[in-house]
């Protein structure tokens, strides 16, 4: 599967797997010498990571993934109110 045309979740639906929800933990961190040739970056640069669980209908987990990004190739945004919080987040180039 071409992950850079198609995303984890509709690849998942393709194959009949319904997807109910995911956990995620972002926190900050500082890019490792293995990483880092990897994201052809610098060694001690600043990145986001990523913990995230993927749950289908019934709460099995079937996704357990972590991702490094890049410090300065991310945005989060977040609209918060009483009773709920949307957020979202991608490359800081695509967004707004």
């Amino acid at each position: 599967m071409d992950f850079t045309a198609t995303s984890l979740y509709e690849a998942l639906a393709a194959r009949g797997v319904s997807v109910a929800r995911a956990t995620e933990t972002i926190r900050p961190g500082v890019l490792d010498a293995a990483l880092a040739t990897h994201l052809d970056a610098a060694p001690g640069a600043a990145v986001l990571i990523s913990d995230r669980t993927t749950y289908t209908l019934d709460g099995t987990a079937i996704v357990v993934d972590r991702a490094t990004i890049l410090g300065n190739m991310m945005q989060i945004n977040t609209d918060r109110a009483v009773r709920g919080l949307s957020l979202h987040w991608g490359a800081s180039r695509d967004l707004p």
